[in-house]
């Protein structure tokens, strides 16, 4: 059959076939393209077609066909009727809309629509209507297109004449007056223009005043042409507190890991490949999305120098900017004769009216027993590093460090269990600059704050001064240190340019370091603090109910928190749980919300990415898992991504060997058939701190800082494949590097290694055996060996019979 298209609200065209509306999945071979139902992503109405004709449809919608639903009736013989509009357009500024019910009028599609007509009609709608406010606009390109009113396609045209005021005032009369139900409703129907979980937030007013600032002589002290909002806080934190996000309440984006440009004619937003979907659906007409890592994707400072006149005066909070980046952006817009300033007043705050406070959560102390040595202990073998490079201060400024040296927690940050603080350790004292109230009894006692005896000469008594007194504390330092001055180059430019280059030292800090490499208590916990027992109860749980009850993606991760909460020492979440089934598993980082939460099916895969905060270690795993027949495409994808994992387990490698150099073991078997996936391979992991701890990391992409591959340091191991619109796959383990006996020791450099200490069944039935090696087959054997011995005592010692019989039945030899 023929197909029937109508257009979309993003400029695509959209299948139409028995009533049913299609949104398109991919593009397949010859002339093949995949289609879903635009109406509910849990529908499982599919079609298939070539060479514009319907090839298949497997109509089985969940719900009626579409013109049903726009006339408010599930009975057949209305479908045949819709709504008649008449429309006139009064004088400027003024609107009248009347509306006619006719029942020998129809809303339903034309009975056939050529491509070209529809991108035809829709191009010249788009031009009349690129103005007007979206719910008008896209209402006017249904009416004008999807209808064949010629009436309709010449008011389209009329409204472009229209002043915005009046259009505004248009909109909100239509939705008063209840008027054009069946457009209205088209557009709410329409997945494609939906976020898969979250609503798009209308960002043009505050856009707007956020450049009335740029222009104000009150808030800065000469006009500025661009501003700069990154995602981070003053500490340079991935995660920030609700009072740092800026970026989500500038632009509607709410991914970890993003930074904003606002022009005075234009808006764009940068981030990464994990958040490119998410991004495309969070953020408004407003902004140009800037994929990083696209060939052909401008750099910010090639994008300012592009769009401004030379001579142009870019803004951006220096607070909240690292030195490294503003020396790298100052340099390139310097080039094109513009310059980078600093604006002390952050303007997106001004425009927050609700702005959330600052955190004062307490702080309370870790004990050595989970540390591994004193905060005394540390601070002795930091100064020895001190006295190595001359420095007479070292500054810290990240809350990870701080957290780490002194041995503090804290729960400022959801999730990351550090508190708002910076440090400054001198040769001789300890300065911890943290508002007082803060500190609880316990807390002041671990620091020897509550006058308990110290002995007062011993350079280990610390002074506690008011958080925001760091950059006077730092001016004055800077004219009574004699040595070098150690800060991060990652640190704010504010703090780091106090600091006279001569005076300088921006290397990687000894506490970042040693940090990341786990004394041997510290990896006694992180073995011990794995979700293993809760998994195993959790997967139990899913497989049984998944047929006998609605399970949907918040409610499985709530049920998996509830399993987790019986843990020993369990403090909390690491993160929020991905918790993703179909197509929602293809956002690499999706949450699910109220508004959309997918119920779980035995059709489809389902990802669950997860981790928790005990007080004995940090945790992340990923499976996914298929719970009823998975098809040879999600079998072959789902093999590789487990042969890379193997193959990135298996690795043996010299010490200090950058992460970058091994990414490509986890990405070969992708590669090997022209798959990939769009993010890092692996992250360091904190213990009982960030999820996601710098600097070590697996990625393709190049970290100045990072120190290379050592014993004790914790990483993740979690290639994936995304199949966008359809499913997504991630394996997620956590390994620790340890020395490898090699039968040489070439340039005495010794040899490192991994070993798996996540121990979660590997689901065999999405793997295709016959893409396995007999070595690959063995690891998988060997690793679900140490799965039975180690959860399986531990299942059977708690009693969790169902985990238990789930672990024996997943644990199967292959070979």
């Amino acid at each position: 059959m023929e197909c029937q298209y109508v257009a979309t609200q993003r400029g695509g065209v959209a299948l139409v076939f028995e009533g049913h509306r299609y949104n398109k999945v991919r593009d397949g071979k010859d002339g093949t393209v995949y289609w879903r139902c635009s109406r509910d992503r849990q529908c499982p109405g599919r079609a298939v077609t070539v060479n514009n004709r319907v090839k298949k449809a497997n109509n089985k919608h969940n719900h009626p066909p579409e013109a049903m639903l726009r006339n408010g009736t599930n009975n057949s013989a209305s479908a045949a009727a819709g709504s008649g509009y008449s429309a006139s357009v009064g004088p400027m500024g003024s609107s009248n809309v009347s509306a006619q019910h006719d029942s020998s009028a129809s809303m339903r599609l034309p009975s056939s629509i050529a491509i070209q007509e529809v991108l035809e009609a829709q191009n010249a709608a788009a031009a009349a209507a690129a103005s007007l406010p979206a719910i008008v606009t896209e209402t006017l390109k249904y009416l004008a297109v999807a209808s064949g009113n010629q009436q309709m396609a010449a008011f389209a045209s009329s409204m472009a004449s229209l002043s915005s005021p009046a259009l505004e005032s248009f909109e909100r009369s239509m939705g008063r007056a209840g008027l054009l139900p069946g457009a209205i409703e088209y557009l709410s129907d329409s997945s494609d223009e939906q976020p898969l979980n979250m609503a798009l937030k209308n960002t043009g007013q505050l856009v707007k005043k956020l450049r009335d600032l740029m222009k104000s002589a009150t808030h800065v002290s000469e006009a500025i042409q661009a501003y700069i909002i990154p995602s981070v806080d003053a500490h340079q934190s991935e995660y920030i507190a609700e009072c740092d996000n800026r970026l989500r309440f500038i632009s509607g984006f709410t991914g970890s890991c993003g930074t904003a440009v606002i022009t005075l004619d234009e808006a764009a937003l940068w981030t990464d490949g994990r958040y490119f979907l998410q991004a495309e659906k969070q953020l408004d007409q407003n902004w140009l999305l800037m994929r990083e890592g696209i060939p052909g994707t401008p750099t910010q400072g090639e994008w300012l120098c592009k769009v401004l006149s030379s001579g142009s005066r870019v803004g951006v909070d220096p607070m909240i900017i690292p030195f490294n980046q503003w020396q790298s952006l100052s340099s390139q817009l310097e080039n094109c004769g513009n310059s980078l300033v600093p604006v002390a007043q952050n303007l997106v705050d001004l425009l927050w009216e609700e702005r959330p406070p600052l955190p004062a959560n307490a702080v309370f102390p870790l004990p050595a027993s989970f540390a591994g040595q004193t905060w005394q202990e540390k601070v002795v073998e930091v100064r020895k590093e001190m006295n190595k490079k001359q420095a007479s201060a070292l500054v810290l400024t990240a809350l990870d460090e701080i957290a780490w040296l002194l041995n503090l927690r804290g729960s400022d940050i959801d999730y990351n269990p550090v508190f708002f603080a910076y440090c400054v350790v001198t040769l001789d004292n300890l300065y911890l600059f943290v508002d007082e109230g803060k500190l609880i009894p316990e807390t002041l006692k671990h620091l020897h704050l509550d006058a308990s005896p110290i002995h007062e000469n011993s350079g280990l008594l610390i002074e506690q001064r008011p958080y925001k007194l760091i950059l006077d504390f730092l001016k004055w330092s800077v004219s009574q240190q004699q040595g070098k001055i150690w800060i991060s180059n990652q640190s704010s430019y504010s703090l780091v340019s106090l600091i006279p280059q001569s005076k300088r030292i921006t290397d990687p800090n000894p506490v970042l370091i040693k940090k990341t490499i786990k004394n041997s208590v510290e990896i006694e916990c992180m073995r011990r603090a794995h979700d293993a027992v809760a998994l195993c109860e959790f997967f139990a749980w899913l497989e049984e109910e998944i047929t006998k009850s609605e399970i949907t993606e918040l409610s499985a991760a709530a049920k998996l928190e509830e399993f987790r909460k019986t843990q020993e020492e369990y403090v909390g979440p690491s993160f929020p749980t991905i918790s993703a089934s179909g197509p929602n598993a293809a956002v690499i980082h999706y949450r699910p919300t109220e508004k959309a939460n997918r119920r779980l099916t035995p059709n489809e895969i389902y990802l669950c990415d997860t981790g928790t905060q005990y007080r004995d270690g940090t945790t992340d795993i990923t499976r996914t898992v298929h719970l009823g027949t998975p098809s040879d495409y999600e079998k072959e994808c789902y093999t590789r991504v487990v042969k890379g994992h193997i193959n990135l387990a298996s690795a043996i490698f010299p010490n200090l060997t950058k992460g970058q150099m091994l990414d490509s073991f986890a990405r070969k078997p992708l590669w090997d058939v022209g798959l990939d996936y769009r993010h890092g391979t692996g992250h360091g992991v904190g213990m009982f701190l960030n999820v996601h701890e710098g600097p070590v990391g697996i990625s393709l992409r190049y970290r100045s800082d990072d120190p290379g591959l050592q014993p004790g340091m914790i990483l993740s191991n979690e290639p994936g494949f995304y199949e966008d619109g359809q499913f997504g796959i991630r394996i997620e383990n956590l390994v620790l590097v340890t020395k490898a006996d090699t039968k040489y020791n070439f340039g005495n450099k010794d040899y490192l290694k991994f070993e798996t200490i996540t121990l979660v069944p590997i689901q065999t039935k999405l793997l295709d055996p016959s893409l396995l090696t007999e070595e690959e087959i063995e690891w998988l054997d060997s690793y679900h060996q140490t799965c039975r011995e180690v959860v399986g005592k531990a299942l059977k010692e708690q009693g969790r019979t169902n985990g238990y019989q789930w672990l024996m039945k997943e644990t199967q030899p292959l070979g």
